[in-house]
């Protein structure tokens, strides 16, 4: 399948939920918010993220993992107010950095919640969470049967901040795009995951 399709379908998910839109059941999305030393595990999938403070700036780091860690070769990212960073795991199952990019400047209030952690989650489709004292908004998605989360920087208005750098990604993909100024978005990175 083109990487295009899901991307936009993800991407478009993720949106609605930034902007609180209803579920296929009709219920609100419940958002989680994600503090320090917070796990989270994709339902039917080997995406994993977690949330840390490492350096002061709280970011959260998705990646594909297995039971012992990363998965060699496999791609993720970790995203904070600041930074979006593309990592590759080695085949010691270290994270390698691929790409660094600065993310544009924030205003505003960042997401509440509580500075504590711990939490050992796990989120289905329609799931959206927010990190607390950042920017940083994530969505949980299915697109042909294949999860997808996709995290980015906030405006506050439901949508990613323009000029920002968001990831989507799930077990057979990577893809980063740039939020565009006005309502579109280019692909600024595509990557496979391996098949093992």
């Amino acid at each position: 399948m083109h990487a295009a399709r899901p991307l936009v379908v993800a991407v478009a998910a993720s949106l609605l939920l930034a902007a609180g839109a209803s579920t296929a059941g009709g219920e609100t999305a419940r958002v989680l918010r994600l503090a320090p030393g917070d796990e989270v595990a994709l339902a039917a999938s080997s995406v994993r993220c977690s949330v840390s403070a490492a350096g002061g700036a709280p970011t959260i780091a998705c990646g594909k993992a297995g039971a012992t860690g990363p998965q060699a070769g496999s791609y993720g990212f970790s995203i904070a107010d600041g930074t979006f960073v593309v990592v590759r795991a080695s085949r010691a199952s270290m994270p390698v950095q691929v790409a660094t990019r600065t993310q544009p400047p924030v205003v505003g209030t960042t997401y509440p919640g509580s500075v504590s952690g711990g939490r050992s989650l796990t989120v289905k489709s329609g799931a959206a969470m927010t990190v607390t004292g950042t920017h940083v908004f994530c969505a949980v998605s299915t697109v042909s049967a294949q999860p997808y989360v996709t995290c980015g920087i906030a405006d506050g208005s439901g949508s990613f901040l323009p000029k920002s750098f968001v990831g989507v990604l799930s077990d057979t993909q990577l893809v980063v795009v740039r939020k565009l100024a006005k309502n579109g978005s280019k692909t600024v990175l595509t990557r496979l995951q391996p098949t093992r």
